[in-house]
């Protein structure tokens, strides 16, 4: 799912919690987690149901605007220069080609419709090339 704050029309709220349906069919995806971080996320899960959210409370998702505060918080603690989420996905792209990961596993985890034609072509990596994939990048940081 996706979680989105919208502006509303006719009414005396401004904005609204929006969670709906990704974009594309692309974008409907398993994405492995690299097993430092899934050891971290299992703790943080412990006493939550399967259906609670991660970060929020029980029945709704964090507040987009809350994520980006806090976000912007540890920036700014941590001395990082300033950037947003959509530039963070660019580093994300770029630290895994360093590595060498395997660009149509890339394409695949950020949910890109397509790679460039020379390497797309019928390529259909599984989860478990994809799980190694990303611990290698994981591992390397």
């Amino acid at each position: 799912h996706t979680v989105q704050r919208i502006r509303t029309a006719h009414t005396l709220l401004r904005t609204k919690l929006v969670i709906s349906s990704p974009k594309s069919k692309k974008s409907c995806r398993t994405i492995p987690i690299p097993d430092r971080l899934w050891n971290r996320i299992q703790r943080i899960c412990q006493g939550k149901g399967k259906t609670d959210f991660i970060f929020g409370s029980k029945n709704l998702p964090m507040d987009p605007r809350r994520l980006q505060y806090q976000f912007a918080q540890y920036l700014r603690r941590h001395k990082i220069k300033n950037f947003n989420f959509h530039q963070l996905r660019h580093k994300f792209a770029t630290c895994c080609l360093e590595q060498k990961m395997d660009i149509k596993v890339l394409s695949e985890l950020l949910g890109h419709s397509s790679v460039s034609v020379t390497l797309n072509y019928y390529v259909h990596p599984d989860l478990a090339y994809k799980r190694r994939q990303i611990n290698k990048f994981a591992n390397a940081y």
